[in-house]
């Protein structure tokens, strides 16, 4: 990420406690879910039987990660400045 205040680049998870078992960036999140829900809307629009489902499925399910990651990740401020970051669904 981007500071939008003074430009320092850092990671979206800063705030959030990474290991063991901790958070990472909504980004991340988004862009492993968006080839599994292509991959499927693609079998989907050729007929295929019962795969789009599957792989809409785990998109689906990664993508609730995303949501989960953007809560986690919102309390994160510039390491700089201390400005809050505007963190988004793409952000990593």
């Amino acid at each position: 990420m981007n500071c939008h205040q003074c430009g320092t680049k850092f990671p979206a998870n800063r705030a959030v406690r990474c290991s063991p078992g901790g958070q990472e960036a909504p980004g991340t999140f988004l862009f492993i879910a968006m080839p599994f829900v292509l991959v499927g809307l693609l079998l989907l629009a050729l007929d295929v039987a019962m795969w789009p489902y599957v792989f809409l499925g785990i998109g689906g399910f990664i993508g609730v990660q995303v949501a989960v990651a953007l809560s986690d990740c919102s309390r994160s401020t510039c390491p700089t400045c201390n400005e809050p970051a505007k963190v988004k669904p793409w952000s990593i």
